[in-house]
């Protein structure tokens, strides 16, 4: 009896599943089921003045990341370090985790000229950044190169100071391009 009922739903299985889909139909578009469809992707949202970046663009990215992370407020920042933290939302998470910490020995800008720009109020007058002509790697589907030249001009006592780096940046893209790697030049001073 009980080899009977076994073989009654092995049965019955096979008839269910003969019917159900045909011998040309492929799997996945049977009676009832509809195939993978174009997915419209949307960028994420950033915040404040990322908020117009387009991330698909590695030099839409880069400009606005450096131009942010070196967009220093001595009179309000405690370091350096707060630009930098300023520029996270357009930086790989891993990479972040990894140097957050160590921003301010990044930048190289000694503790003694910081707190000096803080107590002559200085400003930012404006941060330049631009793409250097040399030869880079060609971009790849998800990782990209860039070398720039950073001048940054404050105010200080009404009069202007520049400090410059070059920054050698590496960006992928996870879905859309962040920053995943930056070397820095020691600042000059002028």
């Amino acid at each position: 009896m009980k080899k009977r009922f076994i073989a009654g739903l092995i049965a019955v299985s096979v008839a269910v599943t003969s019917c159900s889909r045909g011998e040309d139909e492929e799997l996945g578009h049977g009676l009832g089921e509809q195939g993978p469809t174009e997915v419209e992707t949307t960028q994420p949202p950033l915040p404040g003045s990322f908020a117009d970046v387009d991330q698909s663009s590695v030099d839409a990215v880069g400009k606005a990341v450096l131009t942010e992370f070196f967009s220093w407020r001595p009179t309000e920042d405690r370091s350096p370090a707060d630009a930098a933290n300023r520029s996270k939302s357009l930086m790989d998470e891993e990479y972040y985790a990894q140097t957050s910490n160590s921003w301010s020995a990044m930048t190289a800008v000694p503790g003694k000229k910081w707190d000096g720009w803080k107590a002559h109020n200085a400003s930012l007058e404006k941060v330049t950044v631009t793409e250097s002509k040399e030869q880079r790697p060609p971009d790849e589907e998800m990782k990209a190169f860039r070398q720039y030249r950073v001048e940054i001009t404050l105010s200080v006592d009404g009069q202007p100071q520049k400090i410059s780096y070059d920054a050698f940046a590496t960006f992928t893209k996870l879905g859309w391009w962040r920053l995943a790697a930056m070397h820095l030049t020691q600042p000059q001073f002028s």
